[in-house]
């Protein structure tokens, strides 16, 4: 990531990641609506998702959306998506 990019999750609690990155915010995306406008805009985002919800959403959007990095985490697989 660069000065300017966004990181976001959807549908996932983002403590750790609030944490680990020391950001004071990060948007929980909690419907498919909100997903394809911050997809579909002109800034970069990067979104923390889990493996089954990539795929509904890729489902029901009919959107190539391909993982950049993929990750375990304790139990919970993590992949991570951008718009560009």
């Amino acid at each position: 990531m660069v000065n300017g990019d966004d990181l976001k999750t959807y549908r996932l609690k983002n403590n750790g990641l609030l944490y680990y990155t020391k950001m004071p915010y990060m948007e929980s995306i909690q419907n498919k609506e909100r997903f394809v406008e911050l997809i579909n805009s002109a800034r970069r985002v990067f979104v923390v998702i889990y493996p089954e919800a990539l795929h509904q959403l890729r489902r029901e959007t009919g959107m190539e959306l391909v993982p950049i990095e993929q990750g375990r985490v304790g139990h919970w697989d993590y992949v991570v998506i951008s718009n560009r």
